[in-house]
């Protein structure tokens, strides 16, 4: 959309092209006159001439190549000979260099009164200054970029000098405005997921409004900060004569974001051999309107599980803040129940940013979640409220089997615990997590993975309840372990993976977990050594959908205690 012009009166060789150093078939030059100008940038500009021959017209080139050099660097009055080799000697080139020419006056012509305004200054500045066609070129794609957001997509400026003298230069800017326009209609081709009305209104132009060069310039920003695109071109404008509206065209590809995931573990534990599931799915465009849902269910082992439900709209009224509600609940029916509902407010900038800020409530009860025939529920129950803060960022190059790139994010959580009828003192609750992961290449398939996670929880008065505690181990972040063995209050995760890349959707991959964490499963004090986990993986696409498999054992432990995991994802 902002256009650089064509400076054809303004530069000398509009038809001179790159190309190898010599001309006249290789023969040397004898070069003379030149003071301002090396050699080397003289022989230079004389291989752009491509001369088959030296013949008048190539003799021409050859002078033209080197006068627009001189001119460039303000050598209006140049003069440069160029003469065949007699005899088979070299081919001579006189120059006779004269001064820089310096700008007298710029005199802008066939601007509207509004229109001088806009560009008047913008050309002042280079009066008084030695005559330099990048000086100008930089001054009319300003001009022409003012004249866009002024709504004249179609503007053309011209610069011819009109006389050169001993006095300087007085250079003309003629300017051809073109109509103001309208918008008339906005297209994306390409985008059949998403409804027009919904992207139209999500770029911010309104139809029949004055065309501004910058509000459409930010039209396409809006449209990948949407996530629903992989790409979005630079508009393209077309101008309907008879009524000056502008169609603006978007060329986009859709993203699918969207995914159905199922998970299932296998694991052998001392108690006994047990299995994890998993089951998402995350509607992220539904319907075309940009809304968001989703359901989440794992079973953790025995008598452990969780589920959530959410919900996003993706505008609060006009303003570009989505508001998410959601329901989460766990269970350890051992110790504890908690269910949260949450509200938050999201800013995202497509896949790459999310800022979010939220308030939440909770129950939660701790014992045993058996109920006394005499005395009916015999746990204690707590009211929590509190609220949460987050960012996340993804800069690594695809969403699915990235090859490179940082990614990383930061949550926080403070809320407050009160116990209904109980002994209990009130306590503050605080949390906080936060990753950082790196993927870089070492070869042209191999790459390599490191991650580094840090979770950690407190109260100001007594113990952290069970509910509020870090489970370690297992698939999300100790693989090799069974499925959260360890609790604890603290704890620091550090993965590395060597990758090789069989395909687009496909990997092949050695792994290696490392966890330190204050042991609270059999008291505090902090465990003497690290635990480590390590094993292999393999991710491959097919038509049912991105297929994971990973098999990993402990430190210590024999391959025949390996925990074996598998995942299946459908993107839609």
């Amino acid at each position: 959309m902002k256009r650089s012009p064509t400076l054809m009166a303004l530069f000398l060789l509009a038809a001179v092209q790159p190309g190898a150093v010599g001309a006249a078939g290789g023969d040397p030059f004898a070069i003379s006159g030149n003071e301002a100008i090396s050699e080397d940038v003289i022989l230079e500009a004389l291989g752009r001439a491509r001369c088959p021959a030296a013949d008048s017209a190539c003799l021409k080139a050859m002078c033209d190549s080197v006068a627009y050099v001189y001119w460039s660097r303000g050598y209006i009055d140049v003069i440069v000979t160029c003469a065949g080799a007699a005899g088979g000697g070299p081919s001579r080139v006189e120059i006779v260099e004269g001064g820089v020419s310096t700008v007298e006056a710029v005199h802008i012509e066939g601007a509207s009164e509004r229109g001088r305004e806009l560009i008047e200054a913008m050309f002042e500045e280079t009066v008084g200054r030695p005559f330099s066609p990048e000086r100008f070129e930089a001054a009319v794609a300003r001009a022409l970029s003012a004249y866009d957001d002024a709504g004249y997509p179609v503007a053309r400026i011209t610069p011819d000098i009109v006389s050169s003298g001993a006095a300087g230069l007085e250079v003309a800017i003629i300017v051809h405005e073109g109509p103001m326009a309208t918008i008339g209609s906005v297209e994306f081709e390409g985008a059949v997921a998403t409804r027009h009305n919904v992207l139209v209104r999500e770029t911010g132009l309104r139809i029949g409004e004055p065309y501004d060069g910058s509000r459409v310039a930010e039209a396409r920003r809006n449209l990948m900060r949407l996530g629903v695109f992989e790409s979005v071109s630079e508009p393209a404008l077309s101008l309907n004569p008879s009524d000056s509206s502008l169609v603006v065209r978007f060329e986009t590809v859709e993203a699918r974001m969207s995914f159905l995931e199922g998970a299932l573990a296998y694991q052998p534990t001392p108690q006994g051999n047990e299995f994890y599931g998993q089951l998402e799915v995350d509607l992220r465009n539904i319907a075309g309107t940009l809304r968001r849902a989703g359901v989440y269910w794992m079973r953790r082992g025995s008598g452990r599980s969780a589920w959530a439900v959410h919900y996003r709209e993706p505008r609060i009224f006009t303003l570009p803040i989505g508001l998410e509600g959601s329901i989460d609940s766990e269970i350890d029916e051992a110790q504890y129940e908690r269910r949260k509902f949450s509200l938050r407010l999201v800013q995202q900038d497509g896949r790459r940013f999310e800022l979010s800020a939220g308030w939440f409530l909770a129950k939660v009860r701790e014992g045993p979640l058996v109920e006394d025939a005499g005395e009916g529920d015999i746990r204690n129950s707590y009211d929590e409220n509190g609220f949460d803060i987050g960012l996340a960022y993804d800069g690594t190059d695809r969403v699915i089997n990235p090859t490179r790139g940082l990614s990383g994010g930061l949550a926080l959580e403070f809320s407050s615990l009160t116990c209904d009828g109980c002994d209990d003192p009130d306590r503050t609750i605080w949390s906080a997590a936060a990753s950082g992961s790196y993927l870089f290449g070492i070869s042209r398939n191999a790459v390599g993975f490191a991650e580094a996670r840090f979770q950690a929880v407190d109260s100001n008065n007594g113990p952290v309840p069970p509910s509020h505690l870090i489970r370690v181990g297992g698939v999300e972040n100790l693989r090799g372990y069974p499925e959260e063995w360890f609790v604890t209050d603290q704890v620091l995760v550090m993965t590395a993976e060597l990758r090789y890349i069989v395909g687009p959707h496909s990997r092949l991959y050695l792994f290696a977990d490392v966890a330190t964490l204050e042991d609270l499963t059999t008291g505090p004090g902090q465990i003497d050594d690290p635990l480590a986990g390590y094993g292999f993986g393999l991710t491959t696409g097919s038509r049912i959908g991105i297929f994971r498999v990973e098999v990993a054992t402990a430190r210590g432990e024999p391959l025949g205690d390996a925990k074996l995991h598998i995942k299946l994802t459908q993107r839609f």
